[in-house]
This record gives C-alpha cells, sequence and structure tokens, in this order.
C-alpha cells in the first residue's frame, strides 16, 4: 500500500515528524527498491555520510527524491545528471552516456515551508 506523505528516511536517528519514517545506518547498503513510485526525502546533517544512500536510493526509482539538511534547514531536489565519455560528441547513443547525482536547491521560500 503506497503511503500518502512522503517517506522520510532519517539518517540522523529518531525525527519527529508525522510521516512514515525509516532509520538505516549511513554508509550501509540497503535493498531500496522499495520506495520505487515513492516520494522520499532524506534528511541528513554535516557529519553524517550520506552519498552512498542517495545515490541507491536514487537508482530505485522513487517518483520525488529530496535531501534535507536538518542543520542548515535547506533542502535540494535530487537528479540524475548525465554525462558523456566524450563530452564534446553529443552524436553519442545513450547507451555511451552514464549518469551521477546533481542537486536542485530549494528557493529560500521553499526552505521555509518543507517542514511546515
Amino acid at each position: 500500500m503506497r503511503p500518502a506523505d512522503p517517506v522520510v528516511v532519517s539518517l540522523i536517528g529518531p525525527y519527529a515528524v508525522d510521516n512514515p519514517t525509516v532509520t538505516p545506518e549511513s554508509g550501509k547498503q540497503y535493498d531500496w527498491r522499495w520506495v520505487k513510485g515513492l516520494e522520499v526525502a532524506l534528511l541528513i546533517a554535516p557529519s553524517v555520510d550520506w552519498r552512498l544512500t542517495a545515490f541507491e536510493i536514487k537508482r530505485a526509482e522513487p517518483e520525488y527524491f529530496c535531501l534535507w539538511d536538518v542543520h542548515s534547514h535547506r533542502g535540494a531536489q535530487v537528479v540524475w545528471r548525465p554525462y558523456q565519455t566524450k563530452p564534446e560528441d553529443f552524436s553519442v547513443e545513450l547507451r555511451g552516456w552514464y549518469f551521477g547525482l546533481d542537486y536542485s536547491a530549494f528557493h529560500e521560500e521553499d526552505n521555509k515551508v518543507f517542514w511546515q
């Protein structure tokens, strides 16, 4: 059954929200296929190694995925950015590309209302 609210993945431990929440250990690999098609918010902090978890969640194809830094109260949408092995050659077929994570920062107004 699909949750009505975004799923919160908290790498900072328990966090007081009403949303469905999971609290995995940072830096460990998990099977994130269950997030496919869901909205996911990854809670992070400067002291947490979140990059592996972010990559694995995004690879599982959530409908929407964002990061939220609980200390700075700033967030960003997580997106795939295409790269080419030969950046100057746009005729290369898609299989000649690879993808990495990129981040689209929330606007200031979005940061203010994210957890309200």
